[in-house]
């Protein structure tokens, strides 16, 4: 299970193109992508992820085998959220979970002494199954659901609620 966690570049924008224009992979993702997803949206989600400061955001690709297997960011809450964080986590493939499952463990531990916080929480989708068993697989607790919380290409899901305390 080798893989690092690696500063996003431009370089990995056609693995992303591929990766998001599957509609199965653009179903679960959290934010709306354009379809098709073409090469200055890539370069744009790329960008989004290489100039925001490390003070507020945390963004890596999971690299394994010279490829893009997955990625994590996580968002720092400021005010009275400033000891909570706000995780996202994606893979490629179903097969790269054991991978994300670790990167994603590594992450907490990186996130929890660099910043400070003490939750760590997530809010998949209740139908992306590959999402709830990552985060359960990382220690995260399943604390509830949110019904119909969002919509996404007019469909209303709920949305589980996971998070890790320190």
């Amino acid at each position: 299970m080798n893989f690092t966690l690696e500063k996003w570049e431009l370089k990995y924008s056609s693995n992303i193109r591929k990766t998001f224009n599957d509609r199965r992979f653009a179903e679960f993702f959290p934010e709306k992508l354009p379809f098709p997803f073409e090469e200055k949206h890539a370069r744009y989600f790329i960008e989004q992820r290489i100039y925001h400061t490390d003070e507020q955001q945390f963004c890596r690709a999971i690299i394994a085998d010279g490829k893009i297997s997955g990625g994590i960011d996580v968002f720092i809450g400021s005010g009275i959220y400033s000891k909570s964080a706000e995780l996202v986590i994606w893979v490629t493939e179903p097969e790269n979970k054991p991978i994300a499952a670790e990167a994603l463990k590594q992450v907490c531990s990186y996130i929890f002494e660099k910043y400070n916080v003490v939750r760590l929480f997530a809010k998949p989708y209740s139908i992306d199954y590959v999402s709830s068993d990552l985060y359960e697989a990382a220690g995260f607790t399943l604390e509830g659901t949110m019904k119909k919380s969002v919509c996404k290409n007019s469909q209303i899901y709920d949305q589980k609620i996971y998070a890790i305390i320190r």
